[in-house]
């Protein structure tokens, strides 16, 4: 018989040592995430021309702690009556055709409202939100009355209608009378406001949102992971 032990690291050593690696995997993974977070909000300011608060702030992340690893994604929440960062921007970032806007609901959905050249839009590049309720609820209106409101005026009856300022469209057929060309009416002049179309508007790629995760990824997790370290072990 030889002589012989068998000796062990003090209790719970190796358990606290696997602890710290899962504490400071994590925390260089979440770490590491914020960064990559406000560098997306940098590209999107800089790709898509004076964006809202809400497009600026679509990039989210969830850091699975089980698997450490990190989800990054858009924002899919739609604000009241309308689409998700994550809807509207996809076309920037693959290149495609344009999800419908609320307000082309009242064309049914499968319309598209493109503005004139002449039409004012706000600082972010849209048709400003007040024109466009006004704009629905006379369209709403010439609808239901129909010629009582083209562009010559009408007449119901004997008495003539007089002409009323505000939006009004004319169709490009009667069997689509809400494709055409939507006019603003002021005293005696109208001049074009905005076509509706049935082509699906096409956006360029201007975002390039994968190239920024691939690109910023390897070098701020490498930073993060040794701070993690430093923290957790004082290596």
């Amino acid at each position: 018989m030889f002589a012989k032990m068998t000796v062990a690291l003090p209790a719970n050593f190796a358990k606290g040592i696997i602890l710290k690696e899962r504490q400071a995997s994590v925390e260089a993974l979440t770490q590491a995430a914020f960064h990559l977070r406000g560098t997306m909000k940098k590209e999107i300011k800089d790709s898509i021309k004076n964006p809202i608060a809400r497009t600026e702030n679509a990039q989210l992340f969830k850091v699975d702690k089980g698997n450490l690893t990190v989800d990054f994604f858009l924002n899919n929440n739609a604000a009241k009556r309308g689409v998700s960062p994550a809807q509207y921007l996809s076309p920037l970032i693959y290149g495609t055709a344009r999800v419908s806007k609320a307000m082309e609901g009242y064309f049914g959905g499968k319309y598209f409202l493109i503005p004139s050249p002449k039409t004012q839009l706000d600082q972010y590049g849209n048709i400003p939100g007040k024109q466009v309720t006004r704009m629905l609820s006379d369209l709403k209106a010439f609808g239901e009355v129909g010629s009582t409101m083209n562009a010559k005026g009408g007449k119901r009856g004997k008495k003539k209608q007089k002409k009323k300022d505000g939006y009004f469209i004319i169709p490009q057929s009667q069997r689509n009378p809400k494709v055409g060309v939507v006019m603003y009416r002021q005293g005696n002049e109208a001049a074009p406001f905005a076509v509706v179309t049935p082509t699906r508007p096409k956006y360029e790629k201007a975002l390039d949102w994968h190239y920024v995760v691939e690109r910023n990824w390897p070098r701020y997790i490498d930073e993060e992971i040794k701070r993690a370290w430093v923290k957790f072990f004082g290596v």
